[in-house]
C-alpha cells in the first residue's frame, strides 16, 4: 500500500545517509517492482542510480539510469547517466549522452552546464579542439556559476597550454 511504500522510501534514504547504501539499493529494487505508475518507477530507478553512483557502483548506476530513461526520458536521468558513464571511464559514451542531453534542454543555464560537461568529456577523451569549442561556448553563455566558470577557465587554460594555442 501507499503508506508502506512511503515508509520504505524514507527507510532507503535514511539507510543511504547512514552509509548503508547497499541496503538502500535493495529497498529501491523492491520499490521498483511494486511501483504503481511509470513515472514513479522511473523516479525510483533514478534514485537507485544516484545511490549506486555514490557507492562507486558505476555499472549498477548506469543500468538504473538506462532503466529510468527507457520508461520515461528526462534530463535528470540523462545527465546522471552521462556522469556515471564518465566515472566508469567510458568517455565516448558519455560524450554521446551529453550531446543527446544538449538536444533536449530548453534552459540556457542548463545548456551552459551541459556544454561545460561535454567539453570536459571531450578533454578526457583527448579531443582538444572539440573540448575548447564546447568549454568556450559554455563560458561565453554567461550562465555558468562562479565555480563552474573557474573550473571551465582552468580546463581551457590546460587545453590551450597543451595544444600550444594561445588565444
Amino acid at each position: 500500500n501507499k503508506q508502506t511504500s512511503n515508509q520504505l522510501l524514507l527507510k532507503a534514504f535514511i539507510l543511504e545517509e547512514l552509509g548503508r547504501g547497499d541496503q538502500s539499493i535493495e529497498i529501491f529494487d523492491k520499490l521498483t517492482k511494486t511501483a504503481k505508475t511509470k513515472a514513479e518507477k522511473a523516479r525510483l530507478f533514478t534514485k537507485k542510480g544516484f545511490v549506486a553512483m555514490k557507492l562507486g557502483h558505476h555499472d549498477m548506476a548506469i543500468k538504473a539510469f538506462e532503466q529510468s530513461l527507457a520508461i520515461m526520458p528526462n534530463a535528470e536521468a540523462m545527465q546522471a547517466l552521462a556522469t556515471a558513464q564518465g566515472l566508469n571511464g567510458n568517455w565516448p559514451k558519455a560524450i554521446e549522452t551529453y550531446k543527446l542531453l544538449l538536444s533536449t534542454l530548453d534552459s540556457d543555464a542548463e545548456k551552459a552546464r551541459a556544454r561545460m560537461q561535454l567539453g570536459t568529456a571531450y578533454m578526457k577523451e583527448g579531443r582538444s579542439s572539440e573540448a575548447i569549442a564546447e568549454l568556450s561556448k559554455a563560458l561565453t553563455s554567461g550562465y555558468l556559476s562562479a565555480e563552474d566558470q573557474e573550473s571551465t577557465l582552468q580546463n581551457l587554460g590546460f587545453l590551450y597550454y597543451d595544444s600550444k594555442q594561445y588565444p
